[in-house]
């Protein structure tokens, strides 16, 4: 949004959430402890639920095949602090052993022409795809099943859908290990966690997926369990509970 509009936002944003609501339902435990310890809500007025995702469209997507190259998708908007720089910079380290992988880039932001200049200047705008917005679900999810590795480099999340949709899929995932995504991933069901902001150890961990098949099998074993918790079929009753319940607690 912008320096500015990203100040005026925060600061309506926090006048907003310190209005007397009787609940707030929030997306993961970690955005719980922000609006506790940031925004001082009373922790006892504040449910957890998670985002959710509808597992029977990603089975009922069906690919022929994987992407003949070896290909790294990512779903963000393109912003500073979703670091799709330092995804890029990784891209031309795994050139030297990849010389034809491919980094698919989804979604669109103030960064976009920085990140095509990038690009080029570093000598791969060929290796990279710049796809924009999809807005058919099915579209999107046919190009996760097609690639090899989802990458999420971003330094913050509430909580990281990308990365369920991701598993969901059937393919790995490399994210950065901040306290959101191993929260959700339980500290790495799935895929592999690197350290924020260090693009060599973002392509040491690509590179370990692309080459060495007992890892993936490995990281995706639990999958099908892990994947259940964000099923929106148990949310979304999970949710219209916590309606009742509050709703029956105002009117006491």
């Amino acid at each position: 949004m912008g320096f500015i509009n990203g100040l005026v936002g925060h600061f309506l944003e926090k006048r907003y959430l310190n209005d007397d609501f009787s609940r707030y339902i929030s997306v993961s435990n970690f955005t719980k402890e922000k609006l506790i310890n940031k925004i001082g809500i009373n922790k006892n007025k504040i449910a957890v639920v998670y985002n959710g995702i509808d597992l029977d469209i990603f089975k009922k997507t069906t690919i022929d095949e994987k992407y003949p190259n070896p290909t790294i998708v990512t779903i963000s908007r393109l912003v500073p602090y979703k670091r799709i720089d330092d995804l890029i910079r990784a891209i031309k380290i795994l050139t030297s052993d990849f010389p034809d992988i491919k980094l698919k880039i989804i979604g669109k932001g103030s960064q976009e022409n920085y990140l095509k200049n990038l690009s080029k200047n570093l000598g791969i705008q060929n290796n990279i795809d710049f796809v924009g917005k999809i807005n058919d679900k099915k579209d999107l999810i046919e190009i996760l099943k097609k690639s090899h590795i989802f990458a999420l480099p971003s330094i913050t999340e509430g909580f990281g859908i990308v990365i369920i949709e991701a598993i969901a899929a059937g393919i790995p995932y490399v994210a950065s290990d901040i306290p959101s995504i191993r929260e959700v991933t339980n500290s790495g069901i799935g895929g592999l966690l690197f350290k924020p902001k260090d693009y060599e150890d973002l392509s040491s961990k690509i590179k370990i997926l692309l080459t060495d098949k007992s890892k993936q099998i490995e990281v995706m074993k639990n999958v099908n369990e892990h994947l259940k918790k964000y099923d929106w079929n148990n949310l979304a009753c999970e949710l219209e509970d916590w309606y009742k319940k509050t709703f029956l607690e105002f009117n006491k």
